[in-house]
């Protein structure tokens, strides 16, 4: 009711105790400085001192008679609800009691009623030997569970999400097949390494809320006995749409370039390499908040075109890296140089007797091997979403343990 006036909390508060008794559930609401008529609504009590300390937890009909037999005695005329917070508070000025009594004798009191209460009484559902005999939900009956959650909150709750998703995916490939003419090899070279670049951010951004915004919502649940795998592939195969999906709109400039690519092995290299950016993208947001995941995923972004082989070439970052393999693996976990690779060496094997002779020279020069298929360079951008999901799934079980 915090933000709302006397009388629209009092609607509020109304329409829940009608829910509660209607529906036979239990409504649990925090309330501040609550009106009388608000207050006596409520059929149990938790009263709060500093620090969470439980001063008083029971039913409303026995409040009165808790607070009087430590002498503290409501006032006439007076709300109990703010004459508790007052005692609560410690406000002697307001308040007057029994000589010597505290607020923490009253904490120290609840403590002992409760543990009197409940220390000769363990329901055999909570039994240590039940506990450990019960039958416990299987690994796939939790990531079914998981992937139906993920799928409702991915594709029926965000519609608008997913509208824009696909306006900025469509409207960038175009605009950017537009804006790069491709004759010479180094055109189709800006054209396919520009397209990776836009195409990796795009599902970057579309795999950042796999994980950032529930972090808090996966801690309480995996400890509470479910499964982090079976939680963790529910999100992973929840998001298999959006790897289909994006590539299959990105692809539509390829009527606007017409490459010598066949459709299909275009396709096939985008939807591999939407795999492996999204990997890497969920990876992202396993590890890091909202906030800085999305700064991380530009980052990323840029730095896969940066070791794809397109400025500089591979052999200049190999001889450049401290060893060859570090520049080796540098640029082999780059989903767009791997990308590039594929569509390069496919564009100019198919192209005349006199691009093929100077194109295969440049492509010689800029370190891409021709002589792989495009399949395989396809596998290993597969293998890539596949290395990256795994050292995410790893993050995610470190980030929510207790």
């Amino acid at each position: 009711t915090s933000g709302l006036d006397a009388s629209t909390s009092l609607v509020v508060c109304d329409f829940l105790k009608d829910l509660a008794d209607i529906c036979s559930t239990t409504i649990i609401s925090v309330v501040h400085q609550p009106r009388y008529e608000i207050f006596k609504k409520f059929d149990n009590l938790i009263l709060l001192a500093p620090g969470g300390k439980v001063v008083y937890s029971g039913p409303m009909s026995e409040v009165r008679d808790f607070f009087q037999s430590y002498g503290y005695i409501v006032p006439p005329n007076c709300n109990p609800a703010d004459f508790y917070m007052d005692v609560i508070a410690a406000d002697s000025q307001i308040v007057s009691a029994k000589k010597g009594m505290t607020v923490q004798n009253l904490i120290d009191e609840s403590k002992r009623r409760f543990d009197a209460e409940n220390a000769s009484y363990v329901p055999q559902h909570f039994s240590e030997e039940f506990i450990a005999q019960r039958e416990r939900t299987s690994h796939m009956a939790q990531f079914i569970m998981y992937l139906a959650r993920n799928m409702r909150l991915f594709y029926v709750r965000r519609p608008a999400r997913l509208l824009l998703e696909a306006l900025i995916c469509c409207g960038g490939a175009c605009l950017l097949s537009f804006a790069l003419p491709s004759r010479t090899f180094f055109q189709v070279s800006a054209q396919y390494a520009l397209g990776g670049l836009l195409f990796v951010l795009f599902t970057h951004f579309a795999a950042l809320p796999t994980f950032g915004p529930e972090h808090t919502i996966a801690m309480r649940e995996l400890n509470s006995g479910f499964k982090k795998f079976a939680y963790f592939m529910g999100k992973d195969v929840a998001s298999f749409p959006k790897v289909l999906y994006l590539p299959v709109l990105f692809s539509l400039q390829y009527t606007i370039i017409a490459p010598n690519v066949m459709y299909y092995e275009y396709l096939l290299v985008f939807l591999s390499m939407a795999y492996a950016s999204f990997g890497s993208g969920i990876l992202l947001s396993a590890s890091l908040n909202e906030a800085t995941a999305q700064m991380a995923a530009v980052l990323a972004s840029f730095t896969y075109l940066l070791f794809s082989g397109y400025n500089p070439d591979l052999d200049t970052i190999w001889a450049g890296a401290p060893c060859k393999i570090v520049g080796e693996i540098a640029t082999g976990i780059s989903p767009i140089r791997w990308a590039l690779d594929a569509l390069l060496a496919t564009e100019f094997e198919r192209s005349t007797e006199f691009w093929r002779l100077c194109t295969n020279f440049a492509i010689y020069k800029s370190g891409f091997n021709a002589d792989v298929l495009l399949y395989v360079k396809c596998v290993i951008m597969l293998g890539l979403g596949v290395v990256f999901r795994a050292v995410a799934f790893l993050v995610f079980c470190r980030t929510t343990r207790l």
